[in-house]
């Protein structure tokens, strides 16, 4: 994918921060060879290289008739897709008022989410007359597939109303 996905090898699979001046992957045997300057040849079972799924999330907060907007976006920036992923739970809370549930119906089915892409999401909140500027705290839960393994994270953000 011309560099889009990469990782650290030093220390996961005790290759050495080094230069590499031969780097060959053999067919059939599941093997990356590299030739180091100075340090020697390595070889590499690129069927045991681990992946992983690392969502990151951001957002931005509008307000529209009566409503407070949140738009979530969820990147990928792991080394493999993320599959059938959801938003699962959303809450907007302030201070000495009450926690602010979604209107929007949950849970978000978004799918899958191939590495180095994103999605966005419109979650709507009723307004419930809250000031602007005033600041609070949205919290996001996101599940999803890595491999076999269901996984989940919560994503916390400071938000200032507009």
């Amino acid at each position: 994918d011309s560099g889009t996905t990469w990782f650290k090898m030093t220390e996961p699979l005790g290759m050495p921060a080094c230069e590499v001046t031969t780097l060959e992957h053999t067919p059939g045997t599941g093997y990356l060879n590299a030739a180091t300057y100075g340090r020697g040849m390595f070889r590499i079972n690129v069927d045991q290289i681990p992946t992983s799924t690392t969502l990151k999330m951001s957002a931005k907060t509008e307000r529209k008739s009566g409503s407070i907007i949140y738009v979530a976006k969820v990147a990928n920036t792991g080394t493999e897709a993320a599959r059938k992923v959801q938003i699962r739970d959303a809450v907007l809370t302030f201070a000495g008022a009450s926690p602010l549930l979604p209107v929007t119906a949950m849970p978000l089915n978004i799918g899958r989410i191939g590495v180095g892409t994103s999605d966005s999401q419109t979650i709507t909140f009723n307004d419930a007359a809250l000031t602007v500027g005033r600041m609070g705290l949205a919290t996001i839960t996101v599940t999803w597939l890595s491999g076999s393994e269901t996984k989940s994270l919560t994503f916390t953000q400071k938000i200032t109303l507009p």
